[in-house]
């Protein structure tokens, strides 16, 4: 029964077939060879635990899905003759949205994110806060640190952050720091491509015979 399964599920086409695999190579096997970069390396502190666990989701998922439309590119540019100018022109310009991202990422991470420790300070849990709600339903002191609030509360309990913090301008903080991790980390993957280009370029143009010179 599986085998008639497997074959009327079969692609129709050499081409189908083919289109299948890019499509399942890039969409699924880019992200899990990627897994390293977020997951945890013993001794050394994982990219996403600087970010609030309810964001950390979504940047794999959505990182997963830019950097292999990335890869797709890469694979597609390879494949033309393109001249090592327009790789020089195309890593100059991946640098702008490089740095800005990179810039707008610091300036929202340390305004935004609050990192709230826990265990004697042998672990770190991030959080994304905007302006304090005083009083009720906040259980919180007016005067009390935004830290020391959100231990009071419980650091597990993120559903308890929008009773003392203006829930819209979490969401809104939390969307401005999703999307400038997202340009930097694209931006990032964009240039190793160039890189890769730059590579095959040269090797493209060493191959080219030499024009031999004409005797008069």
């Amino acid at each position: 029964m599986a085998e008639v399964t497997e074959r009327r599920y079969k692609p129709a086409t050499w081409l189908s077939e083919h289109y299948t695999t890019l499509l399942v190579g890039f969409l699924v096997g880019v992200p899990f060879a990627l897994a390293p970069l977020w997951s945890r390396v013993p001794g050394v502190e994982s990219l996403l635990d600087l970010f609030p666990g309810s964001s950390r989701n979504t940047l794999i998922s959505f990182s997963g899905f830019l950097l292999s439309g990335m890869a797709m590119i890469i694979e597609f540019l390879a494949k033309e003759q393109v001249t090592p100018t327009a790789v020089k022109r195309y890593f100059r310009r991946i640098l702008w949205p490089l740095g800005i991202g990179f810039a707008l990422l610091f300036v929202f991470y340390g305004w935004f994110v609050k990192l709230v420790p826990v265990e004697q300070g042998k672990k770190r849990y991030a959080f994304v806060l905007a302006s304090r709600i005083h009083g009720p339903p906040c259980g919180c002191r007016p005067t009390d640190p935004d830290v020391l609030c959100v231990q009071q509360l419980g650091v597990g309990n993120e559903a308890a952050i929008p009773t003392c913090w203006d829930a819209d301008a979490i969401q809104l903080r939390t969307v401005l720091l999703q999307g400038s991790y997202l340009v930097s980390m694209g931006s990032a993957g964009a240039l190793v491509g160039a890189i890769m280009l730059q590579r095959k370029s040269r090797r493209r143009t060493k191959r080219l015979p030499r024009a031999t010179p004409s005797i008069v």
